[in-house]
């Protein structure tokens, strides 16, 4: 199992770097690239955590557990930017189509490894199924990630910005229509926050809002 998960990082990695070497907006390829190094890392971890010498089995049932959920949190991250360039048509569909496939095959692999994962002597420990469950069968769509507002709020940030790059003076209808998996109450607040910190700047014709990038 260890080589398969190994093998499908590979290709994944090698599609993931062909998607960055192809997009052209630069907002996007450095967000790729940040979420391409986080996911390595999570890799990296992960791998470690099966051969930890000198601990015990149980310390090692929870590394691995905690590194499995870590990577495909990583995972999803990808699975939901992924999505997000296709919906903007920021690069060809079918580099990312591979990229989706791929981080995919490692999912479904590092989801049959950790439900392998067993604690084992007096018990003190114990990985229960329905925890694993709840991370392991996450859907990272864009829309499932953008309904949850509990989720991290810069994500969705970035994403506005990048909308208003390319539309600049952006109604905060327009806004809250583009990004209609939000409430309208989510929106205005990202836009408050974002305006705040001088990432926006906020002017106001005929009593409509308007916002551009500074």
């Amino acid at each position: 199992m260890g080589e398969t998960i190994h093998k499908q990082f590979t290709n994944t990695v090698m599609a993931l770097s062909r998607v960055l070497y192809l997009l052209k907006d630069k907002f996007l390829a450095r967000k790729l690239y940040q979420k391409l190094n986080d996911f390595t890392a999570g890799y990296i971890k992960f791998s470690v955590s099966k051969n930890m010498d000198g601990k015990s089995e149980q310390e090692i049932c929870v590394a691995q557990s905690t590194a499995g959920e870590e990577l495909l949190t990583e995972i999803n991250s990808l699975l939901e930017l992924s999505e997000y360039l296709e919906h903007y048509s920021a690069i060809n569909h079918i580099p990312l189509l591979l990229v989706r496939k791929s981080l995919l095959f490692v999912k479904l692999d590092l989801i049959k490894f950790t439900k392998t994962i067993k604690t084992t002597g007096t018990g003190v420990l114990e990985i229960k199924k329905e925890t694993l469950s709840k991370n392991l069968i996450k859907n990272a769509s864009a829309e499932e990630y953008s309904n949850n507002e509990d989720n991290d709020l810069s994500v969705n940030k970035e994403k506005i910005i990048h909308f208003i790059k390319k539309f600049p003076n952006a109604r905060t209808k327009d806004i809250i229509e583009e990004f209609s998996v939000l409430s309208a109450r989510t929106v205005k607040r990202n836009l408050s926050e974002l305006a705040q910190s001088g990432l926006l700047r906020k002017s106001i014709k005929s009593k409509a809002v308007y916002y551009s990038v500074i």
